[in-house]
């Protein structure tokens, strides 16, 4: 669970840098696909003991596995979302 709050957190970090241009990375905060070079902004999900709960929208992509988050960089892997959605996330 720290290990998730922490990548959540270096997502956030991250998001809090970009620019406020059209074609956002992947990471960057966001409030419609259309700002977003992968083409989605899916919420943040913190799922903890108390359930799943969105703590913003970043610029990603929906996924299945690991390589599903490849094309957005290396350090990106698939994690668990809300209602059984996936999104690729940063890792440190």
């Amino acid at each position: 669970m720290k290990t998730l709050s922490l990548i959540l957190f270096s997502l956030l970090a991250a998001a809090a840098c970009s620019s406020s241009t059209s074609g956002k990375p992947a990471s960057a905060t966001c409030s419609s696909g259309s700002e977003c070079t992968s083409g989605e902004c899916l919420d943040l999900a913190v799922i903890g003991d108390g359930g799943c709960t969105s703590v913003g929208k970043a610029c990603s992509k929906t996924c299945l596995t690991d390589p599903d988050c490849a094309s957005l960089g290396p350090k990106f892997k698939c994690f668990d979302g809300c209602a059984g959605t996936k999104s690729c996330g940063a890792t440190p």
